[in-house]
């Protein structure tokens, strides 16, 4: 998905990102199709780093099931907020 970003240093910092924080994959067919990066500032707080799908699965809960498994995940794990940022 680097055409999203459009910035080459950009993507290379989500790429290094996942090999380090936790990170969740929705995998269709074998493949992975989107994925989601957590970033922990605190035990309590956590923030999405990322969450991309890819083009051909827009609009197909993929995100959706990813953010749900990502918060039950946290949830079981102490974690009580959940921020977003996004870039405009």
């Amino acid at each position: 998905m680097p055409e999203w970003f459009g910035i080459p240093e950009l993507y290379a910092a989500y790429v290094e990102a996942a090999r380090s924080l936790p990170t969740w994959a929705a995998v269709v067919d074998g493949e992975v199709v989107g994925v989601c990066v957590v970033r922990h500032h605190h035990p309590v707080p956590a923030e999405i780093e990322l969450l991309a799908v890819g083009r051909a699965n827009h609009r197909a809960g993929v995100g959706r099931r990813l953010v749900e498994a990502v918060e039950r995940d946290l949830v079981a794990s102490g974690v009580r907020v959940l921020q977003v940022k996004a870039l405009a």
